[in-house]
């Protein structure tokens, strides 16, 4: 891709030119580096699509209806996505608002609800040194409330065609929770985090309100 620019043309609408081969294939990860994040999963698209497509699959066909204890409910046709993930490393703030508009534009057409469970960056606070911590956070969620004004518009190309750009107002997500960890009276261990955020999803899922 660093070598052939005008063959992969739409990753430079964005890829800062500062990162080197290096950087983009580290056996580390993002290395807290958002745009590796981000390149990650523009290398990975159709990786990552069919991937959800197949446990899209998975779950859905044939499932129409559930029998418990000799009763036949009838499992409303609905796709709900939940993303829980970081920000405060360069992985998951990197491609979190790709990964919101990116599902939005696979399952078009389905009853679909996109839900995102972040925790916010103080959760990883004295993990590996705190570097860009805080920093990939705020960038993280400085876009998301950009992208979250209809006024605003996600355009995005992931391919050669144009087939392949996702134009978008609305949010990436449809819901999103952001979870803390501490308030006046409590601070909680990331363990604890886990399970809460574990809970919504069980609660979001059977719950009617």
């Amino acid at each position: 891709v660093k070598d052939n620019p005008t063959t992969y043309s739409w990753y430079y609408d964005w890829l800062p030119p500062e990162l080197t081969p290096q950087n983009l294939v580290s056996e580390q990860g993002a290395g807290q580096i958002r745009a590796c994040g981000r390149f990650a999963f523009f290398y990975n698209h159709e990786k990552i699509r069919n991937k959800c497509q197949q446990a899209i699959t998975r779950i859905t066909v044939g499932r129409n209806q559930l029998t418990i204890d000799g009763d036949v409910l009838t499992v409303e046709p609905k796709l709900n996505i939940f993303v829980v993930g970081s920000i405060s490393g360069g992985t998951g703030s990197g491609m979190l608002i790709d990964l919101g508009y990116c599902l939005r534009n696979w399952f078009q057409g389905q009853r679909l609800e996109t839900t995102a469970i972040i925790p916010t960056p103080d959760a990883f606070l004295g993990i590996g040194g705190n570097i860009n911590i805080q920093e990939n956070g705020y960038a993280a969620l400085m876009e998301l409330n950009y992208f979250s004004d209809r006024n605003n518009t996600y355009n995005v190309k992931y391919g050669l065609s144009e087939n392949t750009r996702i134009i978008e107002n609305r949010p990436p997500y449809d819901y999103l929770y952001l979870t803390g960890t501490s308030n006046q009276e409590v601070s909680l261990k990331i363990e604890t985090i886990q399970e809460m955020m574990a809970q919504q999803i069980f609660l979001d899922l059977v719950s009617d309100f």
